[in-house]
This record gives C-alpha cells, structure tokens and sequence, in this order.
C-alpha cells in the first residue's frame, strides 16, 4: 500500500531501495508472509522533471546521442516503474558463449537456465523460437527476441498497493546509511521536501540502475567499506546503423516480413494491456568471435536523433525528458518523418527490398569505462569505444559482408567506415547510441579483489547489503540484459524465501 512517512513502521524486515523493474519484481517473487517489506522510491507515477533532475550526471565522452547526456542522465528515468516506462520489452537470453568464456556466469547457467522461466512467466511471455531452416544460411541465424506482454508497470501497482505486507514510499530517496559490525542496522529516507525518516531494517537490497546504484556506494557508505572496483568496468550496448542493404532473394524478404517486421507497435499496445504474443528475429552470425546482433527495418527510424526523442517524450509523457527542444530539433524530426514515409513508400514498391542495416554491439569490461563523483561532487560517467570495441565493430562489417555476399545483396557500406581510425573514431563519438543499459560498475564475483559483490548479490563486507541490478552483470553478454536481470532477482528472492 501507498504510504507516507508518517506512516512507516518501527522496523522492516526487507527495504528495496528503487520502485523500478527489478525492485517491483522482487517483491512480487518474494514470499510476503510474516514479512515487512518497503519500496523507497525517488519518483512518482507520473514523471516529474524536478524530480528526474536529482539524478543529473555529464557524459564525458560517448553517451551525447540523441542528446547531451542522454546515456548519464535523460536515460535514467525517475518514476515509479523506471526505466520500464520507456522500455520496449526486448527479452533474450545470455548464450553459449557468454557461459563458456566467463567462469561465473557459468557458475551461474544451471540457476539462470531454472529462474529464466520464473522471469518470462513475470513478464506474461509465451517463449517462441525459430530454426535456421526459415533462412537456410551458413553464416548467420535468426535471433529470437521474445516481447514482454501487457503492462507490467501497471501489474506492479496493483500487487503492491493490494498487498498490506508492502508499504511504497514515494518521492524519497537514501542519503544515509548506518552500519555496526560489518551490518546496516537503519537508513536515513528524506523526501523531496527535506523530511527526513530513520527506518531500522533486516535487508537492504539496491534494486536501482547501474549508474544509480554505483552512486548510492559511493555516497552513503563510510570510505572504509568503499570497493576499489565500485564505478568500473562499465559497458553499454552501442548501437549504430552502418548503412543499407538490397535483397532480392524472394525467400529472405519473406521471412524479414514474417519474422521481423517494425517493432514500434507494440511500445502503445503496453499502455493498453494488450497480452498478445509478440515477438520479432533480428540476426545472428554463425561466427562466435563476433560479438552483435543486427537487426533491419527499411527506414533509417535508427539513426533519427529526433524519433528516438520523439519516442521517449510520447511514452514519458513529458516534453522535456531529453532535454531542451530547439527549432532545429523540430525541423530536423519533421524531415526524419518524411525520410521514413518515403523509405517505406520505396520498400514497397521496389523489386529489391532495401533495409537499414543496425549493429547492437557487446562490450568487453575495460577499467577505462567508469562513473566516478569528480572534485566537484559531480556524477560523471566516463564511457569510451576501447580498441577492443573498435576491432569487434570492424569483424563485425567485415561479417556482414559475407553475410549479404551468401544472400546475394548489395550492401551499401557508409563512407565513413571506410575512412581513417582518426575520424572514424571522431564519428563513433557523436553518433553511437547508448541504449539505457547500464552494466557491470557493482560486478559480482568471488572475491573482493576482483567485484563488488558475490554471486548471491551481497555487497563484499557487509552482509546484509544486496545489488539486485544490471550492474552486477561480470560481462554484457549481446543479449538485452533485463531477462538475467530478472532471472537474477528471482533467484534471489528463492534465496531470501528459504532463509
């Protein structure tokens, strides 16, 4: 139920700290019986612009598209359910490679493999899969991405204001936190009016977003217990159009129809709780050294700086949730709209099927690639495209071209990636897109030395402090990361449940 501070308990067995996707899900995994369970959350239902501006951090070098600072602040959205409210519901899986080449998520498949089940069944989807016999290529398979149905924000609201064993606190956040002998024993919540409250608690389990929870260590916890890997090693999925292609091969625009038309839809048919199947194939390279996936649609709707904007605003409700609108934006997503109309007026009368070519890339964990506070008390997030990035983005084109050569397409490289790594790198800068994923700075691991929490979630030296949330991700995977996220949380709520 909706409280205010008024009304908190004397003492709280479990306290989760952010009313997003992962926290929301945990208390609905958790079993509520004789327990007392509070939700902090720093939004409200509705986004507020106030409010969202408390969680303002700089990019530093990439994260600047489709605004300044889109990826350290504009993507990070303070509202009840989070980033949930502007997510598209992409859900996949981690896959073969990710277990074998990193000895903790393979600790961790026999779990995952059991908690992903738990996760699609949270987020109402009937798992489909396809058979590369649809496409009948040797380089490259169809790559399943299942869509979470209905409304889950909404399906979160009701659970918790029905259930009397969950109080929700709304408009406050963490500022301090109090330990004795290796355990926080109270924290202090203040809301956006300065009232402050002391909440004694069993638990407390971050359930935040990367960059907010790396901020939350690095704020509220005595120097003492800071983690010398808190803030590093973070990784993002840069994604980036390469160009186009043309493919006549009846067969393969047969299948793209069928198996992955635009996606878009589905972002409305969430705010109308429609629970109909929905899922969509990018590809795949049969290739394991190369580390993407892609997916085509015949417009250039990817590297539209204005849609993308455009998007945000509609499914946030708020015309300033990406910053500032100028003429030029205005002018600019006008001209990008009768871009799409006309790609797809071409598509459909053309012989050739052309398509925007768009790579999701993994990232590798690199110290480099960090959020820190500066002398200043200023969050900045320093995110780099490393040598590692640059060599992986460059197979990957290389890959395509032997893709597109099997299909006998005509694939049309832009310029750019055929110019010098000098301003090759001058493009990446201005025109990769962080997509809001926000991986790795509280990595987990086995000891101290090498992450921030174990693999059951707990904060390295204080044994009642938990990370639920894509930050503990060792590496990115290519897959979008909130199903092991929630694979993650359902496991541990088993292991809270049986305690």
């Amino acid at each position: 139920m909706i409280i205010n501070h008024n009304d908190l308990k004397q003492r709280y067995d479990i306290v989760i700290i952010g009313g997003g996707i992962a926290g929301l899900a945990l208390s609905r995994f958790l079993n509520l019986e004789n327990r007392k369970i509070l939700i902090v959350e720093a939004g409200n239902f509705k986004f507020d612009r106030e409010i969202n501006n408390k969680s303002f951090a700089t990019s530093k070098e990439l994260g600047n598209w489709p605004s300044k600072n889109y990826s350290s602040f504009y993507s990070r959205v303070r509202m009840f359910g989070g980033n949930a409210n502007v997510w598209g519901g992409w859900c996949m899986e981690l896959d073969e490679y990710d277990y074998k080449n990193n000895e903790i998520w393979n600790s961790l498949k026999d779990d995952l493999n059991k908690h992903y089940l738990q996760a699609y069944k949270l987020l109402n989807i009937k798992t489909k899969s396809i058979e590369n016999l649809k496409l009948n290529l040797r380089t490259v398979d169809p790559y399943m991405i299942n869509v979470s149905r209905g409304n889950f924000i909404n399906e979160c609201r009701n659970y918790v204001i029905e259930n009397k064993n969950i109080d929700l606190l709304l408009n406050s956040e963490l500022i301090k936190i109090s330990l004795e002998n290796d355990l926080i024993n109270s924290i202090i919540i203040q809301d956006h009016e300065g009232v402050e409250s002391i909440v004694n608690l069993s638990k407390l389990i971050v359930s935040t977003g990367g960059i907010e929870a790396t901020k939350i260590i690095l704020k509220n916890l005595p120097k003492n217990k800071h983690n010398k890997n808190s803030g590093k090693f973070f990784m993002e999925h840069p994604q980036i159009q390469v160009g186009r292609v043309k493919i006549k091969n009846s067969e393969i625009n047969k299948f793209i129809k069928n198996f992955a038309p635009p996606t878009a839809r589905h972002l409305f048919d969430d705010k109308l709780n429609i629970k109909k199947d929905k899922s969509f194939s990018g590809f795949k390279s049969t290739n394991q050294e190369v580390r993407n996936y892609f997916v085509l649609r015949s417009s250039d709707v990817y590297q539209s700086k204005g849609l993308y904007r455009l998007r945000h605003i509609i499914l946030t409700k708020s015309i300033s949730s990406t910053g500032k609108i100028t003429i030029n934006d205005t002018a600019n997503l006008i001209l990008d709209i009768f871009n799409l109309i006309f790609k797809k007026f071409l598509s459909f009368f053309s012989l050739h099927n052309s398509y925007a070519v768009v790579l999701h890339l993994e990232q590798k964990p690199d110290k480099s690639n960090q959020i820190f506070f500066d002398d200043k008390e200023n969050l900045i997030l320093n995110w780099n495209f490393t040598e590692d990035d640059l060599n992986n983005l460059m197979q990957s084109i290389k890959d395509l071209n032997i893709i597109f050569n099997e299909m006998n397409a005509q694939f049309y490289l832009k310029n750019i990636f055929k110019q010098d790594t000098k301003e090759l790198k001058k493009y990446l800068k201005k025109n990769i897109f962080g997509i809001g994923h926000h991986l790795g700075t509280t990595r987990m691991g086995k000891s101290s030395n090498e992450s921030v929490c174990d693999t059951d979630l707990i904060y390295h030296g204080i044994n009642n402090l938990y990370l639920n949330s894509t930050s503990v991700f060792p590496t990115g995977g290519i897959a979008n990361p909130t199903l092991t996220m929630l694979a993650l949380t359902s496991r541990l709520a088993e292991k809270l449940n049986n305690e």
